[in-house]
Parts: structure tokens; C-alpha cells; sequence
């Protein structure tokens, strides 16, 4: 059995029309194969997936937060530091005995406004510990302590820190 040998292509045959594009299944896709339709409006928006927020963003998020609180803290504390900086007095300084709490500060030893000699500090209070402390717990290193000052940036809360200067009576040295 033999096959015949396909036949040579003839140049007066008709050419193969071109397929056809499939048709429209959406008013977008029929307005844009059909010339003379109108353009098509857009459809109305269904309704809102709820969709499942990014757990990497997220948690991006919160580490900012995090870094954010942090960073605050951290800039408070050099600027109350700042502000107190070297007029924290230290152990051996002498301080004046003003009405105004607010008014006491260091004062040459020799001078007639030495009324106490700091005999050193008790760390770092809030302001409501410090107030609402048992006197047998404030300055508990140093037991010929007289008086007790809390240093640091009042809030209305009462929560901001400062630091507990233990005083005695200035005497003749």
C-alpha cells in the first residue's frame, strides 16, 4: 500500500480564513471586540474580602513599636539626666534649708546657708514610693540620717523618678 504524496499547494486556491476570536463572556471583553458597542461601564464593586493582614507586616509593626517606646524611654532619661546632671548632690556636699523644697540646693559647707550635709543617696524612687514609703524603709545605708529629698521632675500622677539625697545636720566639721 502506498500513499500519495501530499499535493503541491495551489496559488489560485482560496486562502484559510482566520479563526475566530472566541466570544465575549464579559461586557468588558464584548466592547472590546465588538467596534460599534458602546463603550462598557465598570461593574459595581461585590462585596469587601476580608482578607488576613500580613503576618511579617505585622509583626513589623509591632517591633516598631517596640523600638519606638524604647527610644523614648531611652531620650527621657538623658534629658532628666541632663537636667540634674551635676546638680545631683553627692556625699560631703552641703545644702541650704529653704521653705520651698523646690528652692533647696548645694551650698558651700562654710557658708551660713549649710543647714545639711548630704551623707549620700538611696537609688531611684518615683515620686509616690518615695512619699508613701515607710520612713524605716528610705535610707536604710545610712542610719544617722535626719532628712530625706526626693529630686526628680514632679508629674501629676506622681509617677516620674528622681532620686533620694539622705541628709544630716550640717555641724562644725
Amino acid at each position: 500500500m502506498s500513499q500519495d504524496p501530499p499535493a503541491p499547494p495551489n496559488d489560485a486556491a482560496e486562502p484559510e480564513p482566520e479563526p475566530e476570536a472566541p466570544a465575549a463572556t464579559t461586557p468588558d471583553a464584548a466592547a472590546a471586540t465588538t467596534p460599534d458597542a458602546p463603550a462598557a461601564t465598570p461593574e459595581a464593586p461585590g462585596p469587601a474580602v476580608a482578607t488576613q493582614p500580613d503576618r511579617s507586616r505585622r509583626l513589623a509593626i509591632v517591633v516598631a513599636a517596640v523600638a519606638g517606646v524604647v527610644i523614648l524611654a531611652v531620650i527621657g532619661a538623658v534629658a532628666v539626666a541632663n537636667q540634674l546632671g551635676d546638680d545631683l548632690p553627692e556625699a560631703g556636699d552641703c545644702m541650704s534649708n529653704d521653705a520651698d523644697p523646690t528652692e533647696i540646693r548645694v551650698v558651700d559647707c562654710g557658708s551660713e546657708d549649710a543647714a545639711w550635709t548630704v551623707i549620700g543617696q538611696d537609688g531611684t524612687w518615683t515620686e509616690r514610693e518615695f512619699d508613701e514609703a515607710d520612713r524605716n524603709r528610705i535610707c536604710q545605708a545610712f542610719p544617722k540620717w535626719d532628712n530625706a529629698l526626693w529630686l526628680g521632675e514632679e508629674t501629676d500622677d506622681r509617677s516620674g523618678e528622681g532620686t533620694v539625697v539622705c541628709l544630716t545636720v550640717a555641724g562644725p566639721e
